[in-house]
């Protein structure tokens, strides 16, 4: 007889993943609404605060991207293979 298996709890690890994900993606609309308004209504700054503020946004954009790629390896093209979540992704 087979004994059996452990359940496997996700809750703490890939749950706080996805609720990290949605809280990035607010914030990140917040963020380009910002930068949005910002750029069409100051345009007499320095350019290196525009370009300091550009780069910001281009980095939360970046961000954004990686925490999405790394919920969508772990959630997706590996679903139910708990073997994976032993590891990270980079």
């Amino acid at each position: 007889m087979a004994s059996p298996q452990p359940e496997l709890r996700l809750d703490n690890t890939l749950g706080a993943l996805f609720l990290g994900n949605i809280g990035a993606a607010i914030f990140y609309g917040i963020t380009s609404v910002q930068t949005y308004i910002y750029f069409k209504n100051c345009s007499r700054d320095s350019l290196s605060l525009r370009n300091s503020i550009w780069f910001l946004w281009v980095l939360d954009t970046v961000h954004l991207a990686f925490i999405t790629h790394a919920l969508y390896l772990y959630c997706v093209s590996n679903f139910a293979n708990p073997a994976f979540l032993q590891g990270s992704i980079w």
